[in-house]
């Protein structure tokens, strides 16, 4: 029998091919299915796991559906992790899901930019 944990969290990945939408017949509903490769890594040494990601939400498939193999996404949902005889299969269900855009270094200001000033005239200090 296998043992079953759900939590939530969120992921940072790239999808490992096109999302696919399918026919779910039980349901009578549509879901969009993803592949997402997560690494954690430290240093050198990195560790991969696949997340099989479910989305139910008929309002995200079409920007879901626009992602491609290689996108990197982060998804929020409940992660389910389920283990048969030792090995881990992780799964999620997405709540929310987005391209993900990493911050961007911006350049450094050379002059700072005045505080605002209070009702009454006198600056603002921090």
């Amino acid at each position: 029998m296998a043992d079953e944990k759900k939590t939530l969290g969120h992921i940072v990945g790239n999808l490992g091919k096109d999302p696919v939408k399918k026919y779910v017949d039980s349901l009578e509903k549509y879901v969009v299915e993803m592949s997402v490769a997560v690494t954690m890594s430290y240093g050198d040494d990195g560790t991969t796991r696949w997340v099989d990601v479910a989305v139910w939400n008929e309002g995200l498939f079409d920007s879901v559906l626009e992602l491609k193999k290689g996108s990197k996404v982060g998804i929020e949902g409940t992660i389910k992790v389920e283990s048969f005889e030792g090995k881990p299969k992780y799964k999620m269900s997405a709540a929310r899901i987005g391209k993900w855009i990493p911050f961007q270094k911006t350049e450094a200001r050379t002059k700072p930019e005045p505080a605002e000033e209070a009702d009454d005239g006198t600056p603002l200090t921090w």
